[in-house]
C-alpha cells in the first residue's frame, strides 16, 4: 500500500479540465478568506463591550484572534481534503 495515498477521482485529463480545477480551487479559497474575516470582525463587533475575559484577555480577542486561527486551521484543512487536487500543470 502507498502511504501517500492519492485521491480516489482520477485527476484532470485534459488541459481545459485542470484550468476549471484551478478555477474552483481559487473561488473556494476566496470564499474562505471572506468567511473568516467576516467571522473575525464580526466577533469584534459582537464582543467588544463584553468584560468577559479568558485567561486575563478580553473575550473578543480570545474569539477573534485565537479562535479566528483554529478556525482558519479547520478551513484549510476542508480546502485541502474536499477541494483541492494534486495534478501536474505542465502534462
Amino acid at each position: 500500500m502507498n502511504p501517500h495515498k492519492e485521491d480516489k477521482t482520477c485527476p484532470p485529463a485534459g488541459q481545459a479540465e485542470k484550468f476549471t480545477q484551478i478555477d474552483k480551487e481559487a473561488r473556494a479559497n476566496l470564499i474562505a478568506a471572506i468567511f473568516i474575516t467576516v467571522y473575525f470582525w464580526l466577533t469584534i463587533y459582537l464582543f467588544k463591550d463584553s468584560s468577559a475575559t479568558l485567561l486575563s484577555l478580553p473575550m473578543w480577542f480570545m474569539l477573534s484572534c485565537i479562535g479566528g486561527y483554529l478556525l482558519s486551521i479547520g478551513v484549510v484543512w476542508f480546502l485541502v481534503r474536499k477541494v483541492m487536487r494534486n495534478f501536474r500543470l505542465d502534462d
